[in-house]
């Protein structure tokens, strides 16, 4: 294995689509000589617990999928190669939601190619990390559901990285941007450095021409993710996460996006390139750093 070592990846990043805790409630009718009146939930309510998609989430999500859709058809080299290499989300259940009604718009968009080449466009391993979570605390749209639960309503997702409860949110206090930031890197040496991404860098230097992408569990030969001449690791993923999380993202590694005020509303989908460098130093590797770069809004506002 070399001792120096580059990922380069290509991730689309989405809000979830609007679920309960967003919507404005209606609290008096007649105000103002008949004119509506309406206020934010009240999320210190227990109600609110791990909050759902509303039904105009789901069809924000759907939209959202059938926008990457036509974008990975067009970028994909082959039919037989991945449309997605993982699915990394948030495990808040509106994520979750928010993801299957993208994976299944993405899934049947391959599936006007035939079912021989559908089957062949895998979208690669759902799995779910703690680090992409809403910024937590106080508010009960943002405690999730225990591990348990969430994996009866979806067993073919990954949630082995998450504990059974939530051993982070607070009824007391709130995370604070420092948190969120801290969140977001050890996200991002993960994406860049999985277990996964190692196990296709030792392969490299096999010469057997066998690979292990990202977000798949099995070796799979001469993938269109190989790594290269310059041991450049490359993937393309789709992650699902939150607007303070995201908007906390884009501050801190490029935040030429967030000018003029911008905010991340739901199921605004952008896209941006992910590198790193990492280097071996005695027998640990240690990053060299993460760069975000070429960040564009593709679905949105």
């Amino acid at each position: 294995m070399p001792d120096l070592f580059h990922t380069k990846q290509i991730i689309y990043i989405v809000r979830h689509g609007v679920a309960d805790h967003n919507v404005m409630q209606l609290i008096d009718g007649n105000v103002n000589g008949g004119s509506p009146c309406y206020s934010h939930p009240n999320l210190l309510d227990p109600k609110y617990t791990d909050a759902r998609l509303t039904p105009r989430g789901r069809l924000q999500a759907q939209e959202a999928g059938r926008v990457i859709r036509s974008i990975l058809m067009e970028d994909t080299v082959t039919p037989a190669s991945p449309l997605l290499d993982a699915i990394i989300t948030s495990p808040l259940t509106r994520c979750l939601e928010t993801t299957k009604e993208m994976a299944e718009q993405i899934q049947m968009g391959s599936a006007f190619q035939g079912q021989a080449r559908a089957r062949s466009r895998q979208l690669g391993r759902w799995i779910v990390r703690e680090e992409l979570r809403e910024a937590h605390g106080i508010h009960f749209s943002d405690k999730r559901s225990p591990r348990s639960q969430l994996e009866l309503a979806w067993p073919n997702v990954d949630f082995q990285f998450i504990s059974e409860q939530d051993e982070d949110w607070r009824c007391d206090q709130r995370e604070t941007v420092h948190d969120v930031n801290r969140r977001i890197d050890d996200f991002l040496q993960w994406l860049t450095w999985s277990e996964l991404v190692q196990s296709q860098s030792s392969s490299s230097n096999t010469g057997t021409g066998t690979r292990t992408r990202t977000g798949s569990g099995t070796r799979n030969q001469a993938s269109t993710h190989d790594i290269n001449k310059d041991n450049t690791y490359s993937s393309t993923c789709l992650v699902i996460s939150h607007g303070v999380w995201m908007e906390c993202l884009f501050k801190r590694y490029f935040p030429r996006i967030m000018e003029g005020g911008r905010r991340v509303y739901n199921c605004n989908l952008f896209r941006a390139t992910v590198e790193s460098d990492w280097e071996k130093r005695g027998d640990a590797w240690k990053c060299n750093g993460i760069n975000i770069s070429c960040v564009d809004i593709i679905h949105g506002e």
